[in-house]
């Protein structure tokens, strides 16, 4: 009930765009998508331009969905969070899931399923490697691996929160290469439907995390107020009957994977992108009507409050005047 219907910007179509029933008509220039590249991943990240970037992992559609192992990182921009986004140049070559973090000096990072980091001055480029996360698992876990959909966010300490696939959560005080150490495992509520796809954030006062059950085709949601202690909450932040647009005709996807979020300048989320399908993937064998796309739907904001008197508040306070 979160998310809001998505602004109509090319138009609703069939015509000339890949899809089955379910996910027509629609809007191409939602999003990123055509019919040559499967799209999957990303988050969208306000660039010093005013602009809106997001890497974001694409693959050639003739391999079909499990092209995904030979995937490419590729760069792209809006003019609004919602799209269209246009690619503009691939800035990995070989890389999957990737997550673009703001760096307090105003250059970005970006890593990939591999571990692997890349920085840059401006979210176009050119990016340059300079190293691989590394996990100290301090014995929570029996391997050290760092494994792949990571998702990254600072501490008001300036450390780093890493969530893996998995749940585990570490914290980095040596920047974002590491080592991360493990700081509490078994987060999510559940281990049926193949939990994974954490995306993480944090607002003014706490932590948030959305992550996929991938087999149930559904999500959870999960807050904490350091970071390493969760409460799972009850409720779906989506599903499949989550996309809409403002004219109210629905499009019911059949996987929704690889959430992500744009934040404003004080952490609150305005949007989430998420990877689409209009099939399962073992579906998708390439060069068919079936393919991938980024979608970034726009939602309800959280609400700041603030007292607005100066004097100290005391037993003796008769009115509080409070700003909305």
């Amino acid at each position: 009930d979160l998310i809001l219907p998505i602004p109509i910007v090319g138009g609703l179509t069939s015509e000339g765009i890949w899809g089955d029933p379910n996910v027509l008509p629609r809007d191409k220039d939602s999003g990123i998508e055509d019919n040559e590249w499967c799209y999957w991943g990303g988050n969208p990240v306000k660039g010093k331009d005013g602009k809106y970037h997001m890497a974001i992992c694409r693959w050639p559609e003739s391999t079909g969905h499990h092209g995904w192992f030979e995937s490419e990182v590729a760069h792209c921009v809006s003019e609004t969070p919602t799209g269209p986004y246009k690619i503009t140049r691939t800035i990995v070559k070989k890389g999957h899931n990737p997550e673009v973090m703001c760096m307090p000096d105003g250059t970005f990072a970006l890593h990939v399923m591999n571990s692997s980091v890349y920085s840059a001055a401006d979210m176009p480029g050119p990016w340059k490697r300079i190293g691989g996360m590394r996990l100290d698992s301090r014995g929570f876990r029996p391997s050290d691996r760092m494994g792949s959909n990571l998702t990254t966010e600072f501490r008001p300490d300036g450390s780093i929160l890493l969530m893996q696939k998995n749940g585990d959560v570490s914290i980095s005080r040596n920047g974002i290469l590491g080592p991360y150490k493990v700081a509490s495992i078994e987060n999510y509520s559940r281990s049926t439907g193949y939990p994974e796809d954490p995306v993480i954030w944090r607002s003014r006062h706490q932590y948030h995390a959305i992550y996929n059950h991938a087999q149930d085709r559904k999500s959870a949601y999960m807050r904490s107020l350091d970071g390493i202690h969760w409460k799972n909450e009850e409720g779906l932040p989506y599903d499949v009957s989550t996309t809409f647009y403002t004219d109210g005709t629905r499009n019911e996807w059949y996987k929704f994977e690889r959430p992500k979020v744009l934040q404003d300048d004080i952490g609150r989320v305005t949007h989430l992108a998420l990877a689409v399908m209009d099939v399962s993937k073992g579906a998708d064998k390439g060069n068919d009507n079936h393919s991938s796309k980024n979608l970034v739907m726009p939602l309800v904001t959280e609400k700041l409050v603030s007292i607005v008197d100066k004097a100290p508040l005391d037993a003796s306070t008769r009115r509080i005047n409070v700003l909305i």
